[in-house]
């Protein structure tokens, strides 16, 4: 039995990829869960999803998702005799395919038509495109606000803080809720401090000028002493200080703030202040130890997300703790405004940044991807060909070719890369490249096959492979010689109408096993019959779901109704495509799709 060829860590069409999580910042329970490809991982209300946000009907049954275009490993990789599994091996299924593509192991944010909508950094995101996400992100499906965060960074990252626990302090009523006053009440010298400010925020190019000049202004207008720019709290009570001024930035062990102060803003979405009272037998020892005589926490909310705090105070009777006017509080409370509205806007920038610089890798792989197939529709010494492929997103994982071998024979290719976007575009090139080549030296079907796997089994990762349909058309003998690697969806339509499925013998997808010879089957053709083969996007096309959250596949057997049903000499390639358009209820399908048809006299 051949056995799966051990590999290297790495290949030269596999990069290295990225292990994200989702830890909550807000809602109704603590949630921390690692993004392990190739996923997807879909939140919503409905049992099934990865995560069942169940606490609120603000949340949608399909809410959102998040996939990447790391593949799934096929079934029985070591079997010597394949069986096409239902579906085909073609890997990546319909939940992770909505529009765009990135590096391997880069994830992406997808709404999936939600009722209220998904935020990424505060910015409403478009149902059904796809936007990557990097750690840091919030992303918010309220009533839940998730960071992105790389687990494998978080014990390494300086900018780290761990919050000190003062329940027993914040039970006291020694926690206030601060009220926005009306802008009016700011005196001049505050009023020029904030316009100062607003013109050094407007020319900052990074949060960390523009949190820099924010602190600045927050020391000067305030009295407090220290001052700094954090991001939400995750659930274990650490805070990311995006820049810090004071004291903060001299502590030893990191900068110390009040968990319950942050806490409380978050939850409240107001400013939040704490004042210490030296005569409470209550008050947390923490509070003692680190002096702390006031502080204030401002949330920056971008829309309805708090996506960070202005936080300040005074210790051991520095600055001017026992004289805080309202009116420095409100000057706070004016500037975090400012701050949040120059944080979103950095942020809408850098996504739209971010998704232009996908879009344009895509459009760019789109075009390369073009050149390489073959026309859609030519006729080679008799015999006429249709061809369709229809990415999942903007560049796909399948191709097909027709390849005039001399003036009698003619081959035919059509393969499914498992996964898709980039990564799935480079091997799909690579081995329709070296499948043109192949048949340039033999015209064997399943010589051709047989070195396109020991090609790619030694360069591929093991959640890398291809299922394959290759054959040979000998137009004088009225031939078909065909190989079937794995794939399972090719039929031939006789003139009276008879249906063969075209995969009696074959083997395991390209890039499985090791050192298999593949063989090849013989049948003859008769005058007008047409050969039809399919990828699985074809056959797996889903419906909308219904109530129950279930989703009917298309299906083989609907392909070969089509089939049955259209004329004789009726290409059944557009047909196909009409009726699986409208089996899904969109024209955008949800994964790649291919179908090849040859009809002769």
């Amino acid at each position: 039995m051949p056995q799966t060829a051990s590999k290297p860590p790495s290949s030269t069409l596999d990069a290295p990829q990225t292990t994200l999580a989702l830890v909550s910042v807000a809602g109704p329970r603590v949630i921390n869960h690692t993004l392990t490809p190739p996923g997807p991982v879909t939140l919503g209300r409905r049992a099934g999803n990865t995560l069942q946000l169940i606490e609120k009907d603000s949340v949608s049954r399909e809410h959102a998702m998040l996939v990447t275009d790391t593949p799934r490993q096929p079934k029985n990789p070591d079997t010597t005799t394949f069986h096409p599994k239902a579906g085909g091996a073609g890997g990546g299924g319909s939940a992770g395919s909505a529009g765009g593509a990135g590096g391997e192991g880069g994830w992406f944010l997808v709404d999936r038509g939600s009722r209220h909508g998904t935020r990424l950094n505060g910015i409403k995101l478009k149902p059904d495109q796809r936007y990557p996400i990097e750690p840091d992100d919030l992303i918010e499906m309220a009533p839940w606000v998730f960071q992105v965060v790389n687990p494998a960074l978080r014990g390494t990252d300086s900018r780290l803080s761990q919050t000190f626990d003062d329940t027993t302090h914040s039970s006291n009523g020694n926690i206030t809720l601060v009220e926005p006053a009306a802008a009016n009440k700011s005196t001049g010298q505050w009023m020029n401090l904030l316009l100062d400010c607003a013109e050094s925020i407007h020319d900052a190019d990074t949060e960390l000028q523009l949190a820099t000049s924010v602190l600045e202004a927050a020391i000067r207008g305030t009295g407090y002493t220290n001052a700094a720019i954090l991001r939400p709290m995750t659930d274990d009570a650490n805070v990311t200080v995006l820049a810090a001024h004071g004291s903060f930035t001299s502590q030893a062990d990191g900068p110390s703030f009040s968990r319950s102060l942050i806490r409380r803003a978050a939850v409240e979405g107001l400013p939040t202040r704490l004042t210490r009272q030296q005569s409470d037998p209550d008050l947390a020892v923490s509070v003692f130890e680190l002096g702390i005589d006031e502080a204030l926490c401002v949330p920056l909310k971008l829309g309805p997300t708090v996506a960070g705090f202005l936080y300040l105070d005074n210790r051991h009777g520095t600055g001017r703790a026992a004289k805080l006017s309202t009116d420095a509080t409100q000057f706070a409370v004016r500037l975090a405004q400012i701050a949040a509205l120059a944080l979103s806007n950095l942020m809408r920038l850098d996504l739209q940044k971010r998704y232009a610089r996908v879009e344009s890798d895509l459009a760019a792989a789109a075009e390369a991807q073009a050149f390489v197939l073959p026309q859609r529709t030519g006729s080679i010494s008799g015999i006429t060909y249709t061809g369709e492929s229809r990415p999942g997103r903007v560049i796909s994982g399948d191709f097909f070719d027709v390849i005039p071998l001399n003036e009698q024979r003619l081959a035919i290719t059509l393969g499914d890369v498992a996964g898709k976007g980039v990564a799935a575009s480079v091997l799909m090139t690579a081995a329709q490249g070296y499948i043109h080549a192949a048949f340039n030296h033999t015209h064997d079907p399943a010589k051709v096959v047989t070195a396109l796997n020991t090609f790619l089994q030694a360069r591929c990762a093991d959640s890398r492979f291809i299922t394959l349909w290759a054959a040979v058309i000998d137009i004088q003998q009225r031939t078909l010689t065909y190989v079937d690697a794995g794939h399972g969806y090719a039929l031939l339509r006789r003139p009276e109408g008879e249906l063969l499925t075209l995969a009696d013998r074959g083997g395991p997808p390209i890039g499985i096993a090791s050192s298999f010879d593949y063989p090849a089957a013989t049948l003859e053709l008769y005058p007008g019959g047409c050969l039809l083969i399919v990828s699985d996007g074809m056959v797996e096309q889903q419906a909308q779901p219904d109530d129950e959250g279930r989703a009917e596949e298309f299906g083989f057997p609907r392909i070969q109704s089509i089939i049955n049903q259209l004329p004789p000499q009726t290409c059944p390639v557009q047909s196909l495509f009409t009726a699986i358009e409208q089996h899904a209820g969109r024209t955008q399908l949800a994964d790649d799709a291919t179908a090849v048809a040859l009809q002769w006299a």
